[in-house]
């Protein structure tokens, strides 16, 4: 249970320290306007999530993960 509570936990809370964040500078409903296209991606990518993991064995949605994120990781040390 600790597993999966620790996940939400570290998405929830970068999102408010996003929306104070952005409340440096903004309004609080302006930073909450900023921050909706996040927090819809989040719901979004979920839901959708769920479809082919339903479908694909458990090795194979691990190792799909894991190579999104080694890319995404990778992605993030390339200079262009």
């Amino acid at each position: 249970m600790v597993r999966t509570a620790y996940p939400f936990f570290i998405g929830f809370g970068a999102l408010l320290v996003i929306a104070q964040y952005l409340q440096l500078g903004l309004s609080p409903l302006q930073a909450g306007l900023w921050s909706l296209p996040c927090s819809a991606a989040f719901v979004v990518g979920s839901m959708l999530t769920l479809l082919p993991a339903r479908r694909a064995s458990p090795a194979t949605v691990m190792v799909a993960g894991l190579a999104v994120a080694a890319g995404r990781g990778l992605g993030g040390t390339v200079r262009r």
